[in-house]
């Protein structure tokens, strides 16, 4: 899961305790990669996680576009090694986004899985607070439009993906500079 601490870690505890070492160390380095991604993303100028500005998204979509990049090339390449590099890459790029965007509409979110997201949609729905970081006092935010529509997105999004790499393996993965291309156009191009 190149966006997912839990799953890379549960994985990565199977792996040791059937003594698959190196399947572990693969896993664990997913682990790594995502939280370093994650907590780089979060120095660059996004003021940690919620961006006053499109525009400040710049410096972390680039750097993700040059991961996704990098990715493709190192998964072109034949042998576990660019196996093992690409999947760091991409876990790096999806830290890198899941450092840089927490906050949209008033709504807090993670761009990276939907555990926490439709956590959030069940609570309002059921008429308590979407987050406990809400005081009494504090404007009732959208949540729920905002995140069944993030929801959304992600399912298209992965329902894409999967299609993409079963039918065009790798190069399927090189159709993320679409969306990719189009979130760096309105990050440049925004008004401040």
């Amino acid at each position: 899961f190149t966006g997912h601490l839990t799953g890379n870690t549960v994985l990565t505890m199977v792996h040791l305790a059937q003594g698959e070492w190196r399947a572990a160390g693969a896993n664990g380095l997913a682990v790594a990669a995502f939280a370093l991604g994650t907590a780089g993303a979060d120095r660059l100028d996004t003021n940690a996680g919620v961006p006053t500005s499109v525009r400040q998204l710049r410096l972390p979509l680039l750097l993700e576009g040059s991961l996704l990049l990098a990715a493709v090339i190192c998964l072109w390449q034949s042998g576990r090694v660019g196996l093992e590099a690409g999947v760091v890459c991409l876990c790096l790029g999806m830290g890198i986004q899941n450092g840089a965007l927490r906050k949209g509409g008033g709504v807090s979110f993670h761009t990276t899985f939907l555990t926490g997201m439709s956590t959030s949609v069940l609570a309002a729905t059921l008429g308590r607070k979407a987050s406990d970081h809400q005081t009494p006092t504090a404007p009732q935010t959208p949540a729920v439009p905002v995140l069944t529509g993030l929801m959304l997105a992600f399912a298209v999004g992965a329902l894409a993906g999967a299609l993409l790499s079963v039918h065009f393996q790798t190069a399927g993965l090189a159709a993320i500079v679409v969306p990719w291309s189009m979130a760096l156009f309105l990050a440049c191009f925004a008004r401040p």
